[in-house]
């Protein structure tokens, strides 16, 4: 066997495939330490007669092998290969000058002020006017990157410029929450999102109706707050509703009162059951989805979830990744609503 030469083999215990220098090898390393099976490296006597290339090479080449005569290989100080080694190695330092004048020079960024710096900044920032949704340190340090100006330069000059948000009225808090509230209940999603909607229409920043929301869903018994049997009870009366033709209007009133919970825990629930982004994921088929129903649908009528995950249940059932399971569930979901309740 040459040297750093492996073999493709084949693992009688658990049926993995490993890589070794053994050609016999029987179980890989995690079956070997399981079954206690000894593993021995082949002799490199064996190898050099089953590789007459390697041989040669070895008889060619005087110095030991690796790991053989330690001591040996290493010169003592002040021998003649030490200092050849010494006399041939490149002085400290030289390889990383070398790497820096190989790469591109950049001056350091500018630390003073200027009316041409800051009509500079003042140009590059105009692209994230209104882009309430990126950090303002993010922002700082990427015009810092595009203008080569010092990042305190940056955050000095737009901080002359941008307007500090206005202080809530409490009439505005609560038309904030009340909007909020109303696009969970219609499970009503704009392109450009929720929260970002709502301070486009008020005329506030993405942040402040953040915080607002924030804040209140903090004070609000929350989803989860709730068990898997809980959250199973209430996808079970959605699902009955909407069979039995129940109107829209008040239904997560009706449901938070027959099982005790709050309206925003229902009502923010129901809207999570229909929320997902499946872009990228694989496109079951036909069989597959309506085997998946159908089995949802049994789901349905039992006494409560699986011990594990729906989606990966059914997910090693059907040969399917879990997120093409959730995909198909809420697709089906989606269908029976607008069929329903018509949105």
């Amino acid at each position: 066997m040459s040297p750093g030469v492996t073999f493709r083999c084949t693992c009688e215990h658990c049926g993995a495939i490993f890589f070794g220098p053994d050609r016999k090898a029987t179980a890989c390393i995690k079956c070997a330490k399981r079954h206690k099976i000894r593993t021995e490296l082949p002799r490199q006597t064996a190898d050099l007669e089953d590789d007459p290339f390697a041989a040669a090479l070895i008889a060619a080449d005087p110095r030991p092998s690796r790991g053989s005569h330690r001591r040996s290989a290493a010169a003592p100080r002040g021998s003649s290969d030490a200092v050849v080694a010494s006399r041939s190695a490149p002085p400290p330092g030289r390889a990383g000058a070398a790497q820096a004048d190989a790469s591109p020079s950049r001056a350091p960024r500018a630390t003073e002020l200027t009316e041409e710096r800051r009509a500079q900044i003042l140009s590059a920032y105009q692209e994230y006017e209104g882009r309430d949704e990126t950090p303002l340190r993010r922002i700082h340090a990427e015009i810092a990157e595009k203008t080569n100006l010092a990042r305190a330069l940056v955050a000095r000059v737009i901080a002359e410029v941008r307007t500090p948000p206005t202080v809530l009225t409490e009439e505005q808090r609560e038309s904030i929450i009340a909007r909020y509230r109303e696009y969970v209940r219609a499970m009503a999603r704009p392109p450009s999102g929720r929260r970002a909607t709502i301070a486009r229409e008020m005329g506030l920043s993405r942040q402040q109706v953040v915080t607002v929301v924030r804040e209140w869903g903090a004070s609000q018994p929350m989803v989860t707050d709730l068990s898997r049997e809980e959250l199973f009870r209430i996808e079970c009366a959605y699902c009955s509703a909407l069979e039995a033709g129940e109107p829209y209007d008040g239904l997560a009133r009706r449901i938070a009162s027959s099982l005790g919970f709050t309206d925003w825990q229902v009502e923010r629930w129901i809207d999570m059951l229909h929320d997902g982004d499946f872009s990228e994921v694989e496109e079951p088929t036909d069989e597959q989805k309506e085997m998946v129903i159908a089995a949802y649908q049994e789901y349905l009528q039992g006494d409560g979830p699986p011990p594990k995950s729906l989606h990966v249940v059914l997910g090693e059932r059907f040969g399917l990744a879990p997120r093409q399971i959730h995909k198909t569930l809420v697709e089906y979901r989606l269908g029976r609503r607008q069929k329903a309740f018509g949105f």
